[in-house]
């Protein structure tokens, strides 16, 4: 039998934005770990149901992908969530309510989860003790307790310079189409996109691993290329649409089939943002809010 979602009304926040555990103390605190993440995957075999694993031993089982974007830790904008928190495996509930708090508030098992989901995703997470309170508990947690979430992602809370930055952005780039006279594909969250090959093959989910290759142009000078790089898993890094940045190409990853090749034209809200990004060779390749143009072609689905 699945579990079954059960969200409930807005409460006050009782403990669920804790500082993490810095250190684990215990005679063999490994043991412990892997225990509790057998655990955790027995009784999600047992039930037949289907996780997405962390190497960390956070399981999430995901009812609903959301269509935003996931949480970024070093951001301070506020993530609305509801939630449900119960011991596992018994299931009695220690808490429940909403957070409106940034990533890096919250413990290491929720960040792992919040930094994975989009937006608009509902899912049940189970989070080891060494990712919740540790050693150390919390309130009525005791030490040493593994923990289960119904989360409800409800959305990132933009602030009033983030939205004004991205309407700017976005009628910029509109612009630069128009005097171009490109025609391009319009997305919700402000990306636009031109198909250059249609591919043939299979659409990536969130958690494929993948191969594929990126590149990127300035829009406010398009005549060079001030970054490129090919991916594809490897021992340590698996390659997912997830574990990608920017947010736009989280998303372009996604939303067209193996062997697409696709221009995207990014708000710096969804490129690199405030922070800017580049190399050893050149650190300010891509200067902090610069509108983007983004080449991707997609290679390869290499999931086992």
């Amino acid at each position: 039998m699945k579990p079954v979602l059960r969200w409930v009304s807005v409460l006050m926040l009782a403990g669920i934005a804790a500082a993490c555990n810095d250190n684990v103390e215990s005679d063999d605190p490994n043991a412990r770990h892997v225990a509790e993440v057998a655990a955790f995957d027995d009784y999600l075999s047992a039930n037949g149901v289907a996780a997405v694993k962390d190497p960390s031993g956070v399981r999430m089982v995901i009812y609903k992908l959301g269509k935003g974007f996931p949480a970024k830790e070093k951001v301070e904008n506020a993530l609305d969530v509801d939630y449900v928190g119960r011991f596992f495996p018994e299931g009695s509930i220690f808490d429940q309510g909403n957070t409106k708090l940034p990533l890096a508030k919250f413990i290491n098992g929720w960040k792992i989860a919040l930094g994975k989901l989009p937006e608009g995703s509902q899912a049940r997470i189970y989070v080891p003790s060494y990712c919740a309170y540790g050693t150390k508990g919390n309130g009525s947690i005791p030490p040493n307790t593994p923990l289960e979430f119904d989360i409800k992602f409800n959305k990132i809370v933009r602030t009033t310079a983030e939205l004004t930055r991205l309407g700017a952005d976005s009628v910029a780039i509109d612009t630069y189409l128009t005097d171009k006279e490109i025609v391009a594909i319009k997305d919700t969250v402000g990306i636009r996109y031109v198909v250059t090959q249609m591919g043939g093959g299979a659409m990536a989910g969130l958690f494929d691993k993948l191969k594929f290759k990126v590149s990127y142009t300035l829009l406010s000078d398009d005549s060079k290329v001030v970054g490129t790089a090919e991916f594809e898993p490897s021992e340590g890094f698996d390659s997912r649409a997830v574990d990608q940045n920017p947010d736009a190409l989280k998303r372009i990853l996604t939303m067209l089939p193996v062997g697409t090749k696709v221009r995207v034209y990014v708000p710096s809200l969804w490129g690199f943002g405030t922070s800017g990004a580049g190399d050893a060779n050149n650190p300010t390749a891509i200067p902090a809010n610069a509108n983007l143009i983004m080449d991707v072609e997609l290679n390869e689905i290499v999931n086992p």
